[in-house]
């Protein structure tokens, strides 16, 4: 159950951002790594409530899957595709606003370390994803996470994991702004970009041909939920709110 702890916060840790915009990037953004230019992509409208921070910020339940499918130990590849969705005056949701599509990859790192990557696309843009990670006896793991949107460094964390407590130790920064919480088995608690961040997890993922999960909390006073499945061999779905903003997302383990 701890060594399923540790390779899970691992994926969550490894994605732990999702940031875009429908619209074109600010010009000066294009070319330079600056602190103005972090800040210029809050004005963005995918950054601008509580809820849309979010939104681009966890995908724990496809993270919760590769778990799952031992994509981890058994250094497999995936393919992750989310699309976000907004209800319209009628409440309801009609074409995505938003679409993420991610190759993933895990390698070995040193003896007994991992490197899992990701790259792809969000709508137009370039996306990067980077999380080295090293154990230290007895069940100890630290990791380094950064992410890239279009060449603009905008995620930069340590985790400091005790596999024994069941406790994650997560702080850095996200789009410029503050990011620390811990997380202890299945509840999370401390601040997402300055802002007060909850969420509670669970499921079943020991059984091989069987998984569910759901997640429930808050962002600010936004409410948070959602629910996944397996649905075949090698294929999952799920479904996420974050205030008015829904998020399909589709995980295929290719090897």
């Amino acid at each position: 159950m701890r060594q399923s702890y540790l390779k899970l916060i691992s994926f969550i840790c490894a994605f732990q951002v999702l940031a875009a915009s429908a619209q074109p990037m600010v010009p000066s953004c294009q070319q330079e790594l600056s602190a103005s230019c972090i800040a210029n992509l809050h004005n963005y409208p995918l950054f601008d409530t509580e809820y849309k921070l979010a939104a681009n910020y966890i995908p724990i339940l496809p993270l919760r899957a590769l778990v799952h499918a031992d994509v981890y130990k058994e250094k497999k590849t995936a393919h992750l595709e989310r699309y976000f969705y907004i209800k319209d005056l009628q409440g309801k949701f009609s074409k995505p606003y938003e679409t993420l599509i991610l190759d993933i990859e895990v390698r070995a790192k040193g003896l007994l370390g991992r490197e899992v990557i990701a790259k792809g696309k969000l709508n137009e843009f370039d996306v990067e994803y980077l999380n080295t990670m090293s154990f230290s006896l007895p069940r100890n793991a630290q990791m380094k996470v950064s992410a890239k949107l279009d060449k603009i460094k905008i995620l930069d964390l340590i985790i400091k994991s005790d596999g024994k407590l069941m406790k994650n130790e997560v702080s850095g920064s996200f789009l410029g702004k503050d990011v620390l919480y811990n997380t202890i088995w299945r509840e999370t608690e401390g601040m997402l970009a300055d802002i007060k961040y909850t969420l509670h997890t669970e499921g079943v993922d020991k059984e091989p041909h069987r998984f569910t999960a759901i997640t429930r909390g808050k962002i600010g006073s936004t409410d948070i939920n959602g629910q996944g499945k397996l649905v075949k061999a090698n294929y999952y779905e799920f479904t996420e709110n974050y205030g008015p903003v829904q998020i399909k997302s589709y995980l295929t383990i290719k090897n």
